[in-house]
């Protein structure tokens, strides 16, 4: 999509049936009492929430009914500001797992359906991990003993950690070495694509590795066992609840701390509020538990008393048309994405690119206040920029793992603008709709002669040439400026040539500008991509500046071209 086709998009895709039905309605009106307001519309509510934010997370927890042992005392400590990390919801004493699991009203329904290759159809009901802060980690499969396994950490206080069973053991060991993690949950074997295959060597690999794992607990392959949970340690809003893992494609992942306070709530707004889940609704995602994804799905087990979907890909397919919210995410929905759910699947439901990330564990837009700011530091409602926000909200990492003093999370979010949550990712707001298009991450941005733009807007054209299977797109410094390098890795059947090297300028020239034309474009046989899915361009940006400093362009070129095969 050009810019000039973002700009004319504004006829919306979809519109709830009966708007006053919905979650976020009830919402709106539970405020308006409570507050004496006059709340009339969806943006009155949104730029009251990002105002009054106080006020605003204050009716999240009592709207969505958060069980807590000990009230609150203030909503948000006071006289800090946001790189200081003020705390939530100090006094509270709650429980993360008890929250989710409560619910007596649906103590006869069934939590989970959980079904994957191999394994046989299982419910778990509501219904011997160590003790408060013990770090407790899963090397394991997105099935419903892991999902037990983490509330039941979750209920003593102890800290969750999991990777999933496509990551090999140095890159377990980058991330589990780091928290040293007494309990080690994993699996003897997985399944795929109709075949078992054993986990036990790399199981064994990780569990020697890891000096600090007193017991290793290993979940029988198609087995099915109920545990009763029936206490609830009382902790504070930010006591630690899950640790999650950078991408590491700069070195060793980060180990990000996210409260269960702030986790829970976070939640509970996106799924109740924003999605409008109910005690009817079956929530399904696509997900292996090395990714946030898992952790934001398992809080949607109670929104209130949601059923929820652990559904491995045998069953997509037949969920596919009866779902009335489509959630796409990890890489932003390229337009023709829309035009085929909507033509294909079904014309009446919400389809969202969501985005968030690990470092909050759950979305960013929307969630809390969404400005854009320029390189320069001014704050703009409308246009180019990156994505920021300039307000405290609970989800931010209570801290990094190992980083006593705090320098590198601050590092991390606070050193490109001072006091405002730097996102790292480079976007468009339009001015008419308020929509949002992510054009890329805002250190991998393209900035030849000045003129920035995100990767994703060449993507977007590359992608429809069939005779390229796969691109990657980096600026290069040189010296004061940058040039634009494409790799192109060609479909079977199919060679690099100059034809096709001009073809696709060609479209790039006309769809966006001359300035948009890569300086130099190259064959690889391949694409390099993180165990995330996600293409590795900062490592590969970073490389190509590098080799320009110790090299002639043109033995630069062939070293890149040669690291890429």
């Amino acid at each position: 999509m050009t810019q000039t086709e973002q700009t004319a998009s504004t006829l919306p895709l979809w519109t709830p049936r009966d708007p006053q039905l919905t979650t976020t309605h009830k919402f709106r009106e539970f405020v308006n009492t409570k507050r004496h307001l006059s709340l009339a519309t969806y943006q009155d509510l949104d730029q009251w929430s990002v105002t009054e934010i106080e006020a605003f997370w204050s009716d999240v927890w009592e709207f969505t009914g958060t069980k807590a042992s000990a009230p609150y005392l203030q909503v948000l400590e006071p006289n800090k500001t946001m790189d200081q990390i003020p705390k939530w919801f100090e006094g509270a004493r709650l429980n993360y797992a008890e929250n989710v699991l409560d619910g007596r009203e649906a103590e006869e329904r069934t939590a989970i359906y959980a079904f994957g290759e191999g394994r046989q159809l299982t419910k778990w009901s509501f219904r011997e991990v160590y003790e408060k802060g013990d770090r407790v980690a899963g090397y394991v499969p997105n099935v419903a003993e892991t999902v037990v396994a983490m509330l039941a950490a979750a209920s003593i206080g102890a800290i969750w950690s999991s990777t999933s069973l496509d990551f090999g053991v140095t890159a377990v060991l980058d991330r589990f070495a780091q928290i040293e993690p007494k309990l080690l949950f994993s699996t003897d074997a997985t399944g795929y694509n109709g075949k078992v295959f054993s986990h036990i060597d790399k199981l064994a690999g990780v569990a020697a590795g890891l000096q600090s794992v007193k017991r290793v607990i290993v979940i029988p392959f198609g087995d099915n066992v109920e545990r009763d949970t029936t206490s609830f340690a009382q902790l504070p809003f930010y006591h630690p609840l899950y640790i999650l893992f950078s991408s590491g494609t700069t070195g060793k992942p980060k180990c990000l701390v996210h409260s269960a306070g702030g986790m829970l709530l976070q939640h509970r707004k996106e799924h109740q509020i924003s999605q409008d889940m109910g005690d009817s609704d079956i929530m399904f995602y696509y997900t292996t538990t090395g990714w946030m994804m898992w952790n934001w799905l398992v809080g949607a087990l109670r929104a209130p008393g949601a059923l929820w979907d652990l559904v491995d890909q045998l069953g997509i397919t037949a969920f596919g048309t009866s779902a009335k919210q489509i959630y796409s995410t990890a890489s932003p929905l390229k337009p023709n994405s829309y035009d085929f759910v909507y033509t294909h699947i079904k014309s009446d439901l919400c389809l969202s690119s969501i985005t968030g990330g690990t470092d909050i564990c759950s979305l960013f837009l929307r969630v809390p206040t969404l400005r854009c700011l320029y390189t320069a530091g001014a704050v703009q409602c409308r246009g180019l920029g990156d994505l920021v926000c300039v307000r405290p909200f609970p989800c931010m990492p209570v801290f990094f793992w190992g980083d006593e003093s705090g320098e590198r999370y601050r590092k991390a979010y606070f050193g490109n603008y001072p006091q405002i949550w730097y996102h790292g990712d480079f976007v468009i707001i339009e001015s008419k709709t308020g929509s949002v298009h992510m054009l890329g991450r805002s250190d991998g941005t393209l900035n030849p002669a000045g003129v920035r733009f995100g990767s994703s807007e060449l993507y977007n054209i590359v992608d429809t040439y069939p005779e390229v299977a796969d691109s990657l797109v980096v600026g290069q410094r040189q010296g004061v400026d940058e040039r634009v390098l494409m790799f192109l890795q060609m479909a079977d059947g199919h060679e690099f040539n100059d034809e096709i090297v001009k073809r696709i300028a060609a479209q790039i020239r006309q769809q966006l500008s001359p300035r948009h034309v890569p300086a130099v474009v190259l064959p690889v046989t391949g694409i390099p991509y993180t165990v995330n899915g996600k293409k590795v361009e900062i490592a590969v940006k970073k490389l190509v500046s590098d080799l320009y400093r110790v090299a002639q362009v043109e033995s630069a070129e062939e070293a890149v071209r040669s690291l890429l095969q």
